[in-house]
């Protein structure tokens, strides 16, 4: 019997009502559907606030006494601005349920882009060197530590928040000045923990990979081709990274791209580099206790001579959709979503059944 799949949504409460900065529209919901009639699975889609977890969890418990059941999780919250996240993963696996997405321990990694560096360091997987920022006070020697320019972020956000042009740095004195703005200033709510940390600006090209697989499994980790972000020509080099005015396309801050070209492609790396990337991102993926899926995102410091991971995005947003990463890598490497969706599912529906075997 083909399994029951319950796609988890997160709602915030605004209000007297319930709304969704992504799942709320009604292209997302045809395109769910589109995906499952394909796959031939029967599906329940769930809108899930912080008050009701629980209850929906309930639901799920007792849908999988009479059939099987599979989780597709894509609830990826800050639950401290009140969408869900990392509780319904708690609670998936507090009832023992099958589920995809990532679990408790790669959650909490990928929510830290500092713990990620300090795994990547651990396991040498490559990334800019860095140093975490003193809260308050003067900062001294830091560029003689890690030299000019250096980049300037929180070490939890999400979309880029936090990013801007300010955040690339010169001396210590703009680092000062951009830790004060960020820690104190309107963009505070952006910095979750209020952590910041330098390290080194990457100037060169940018690449993203979306993998799937459970790391303990890494003979069965998968990719998508790797793609390369393309900035457009226009963008001086040292600007070229994703801000979070540009991410959303507000360019308040910014100038846009000339005759309202993208401020950014993407492009299938060729097959050789390809495969560089493959392993590298692997490795952080890996390191890091990637499971189920996520992207990997790499720069080239022209530098050092090296690939340098940035980070791993744990519950990556999936969708053919353009205006987001998975979109586009699957248009640019003629990759299909339902395809993605039904490999994602079958190897969490896989793993779930081995682990209670071995129970």
């Amino acid at each position: 019997m083909k399994p029951v799949v319950w796609a988890l949504v997160p709602y915030w409460i605004d209000g007297t009502t319930v709304t969704s900065d992504c799942y709320d529209l009604a292209s997302y919901k045809i395109e769910l559907a589109a995906v499952f009639q394909e796959l031939e699975l029967p599906w329940i889609m769930q809108v899930v606030v912080i008050g009701n977890i629980q209850s929906v969890m309930e639901q799920i418990a007792e849908c999988a006494k009479a059939r099987p059941t599979l989780v597709f999780n894509l609830c990826d919250g800050y639950e401290e601005t009140g969408t869900p996240g990392i509780s319904v993963v708690k609670a998936m696996e507090a009832a023992r349920l099958a589920f995809s997405g990532a679990d408790i321990r790669f959650y909490e990694t990928s929510s830290s882009k500092l713990a990620m560096k300090k795994l990547f360091r651990k396991a040498n997987v490559p990334t800019a060197v860095w140093e975490e920022l003193p809260g308050e006070g003067p900062i001294h020697g830091l560029v003689e530590r890690l030299g000019a320019p250096m980049f300037i972020k929180p070490s939890e956000s999400s979309s880029s928040q936090g990013i801007g042009l300010k955040s690339v740095v010169r001396s210590d004195e703009e680092a000062v000045a951009r830790r004060d703005e960020l820690l104190k200033g309107e963009s505070s709510l952006l910095c979750t923990d209020e952590i910041l940390f330098a390290e080194d600006f990457i100037d060169g090209p940018e690449f993203t990979i979306l993998l799937g697989g459970y790391w303990d499994d890494p003979d069965n980790i998968w990719t998508l081709p790797p793609t390369e972000r393309v900035f457009d020509s226009s963008i001086p080099e040292s600007e070229r990274f994703l801000s979070y005015d540009r991410y959303w396309g507000f360019y308040e801050e910014e100038t846009a791209p000339a005759e309202g070209r993208p401020f950014y492609r993407y492009e299938v790396t060729p097959a050789e580099q390809g495969q560089v990337l493959f392993d590298i991102a692997k490795r952080a993926y890996i390191s890091v206790f990637g499971c189920s899926y996520g992207r990997v995102d790499i720069r080239f410091n022209k530098k050092r001579n090296e690939y340098q991971v940035l980070e791993v995005n744990a519950n990556c947003g999936l969708s053919a959709s353009l205006d987001i990463s998975c979109g586009n890598i699957l248009k640019a490497s003629g990759q299909r979503f339902p395809e993605l969706v039904g490999r994602i599912l079958e190897q969490a529906l896989e793993r779930s059944v081995s682990h209670s075997k071995s129970v």
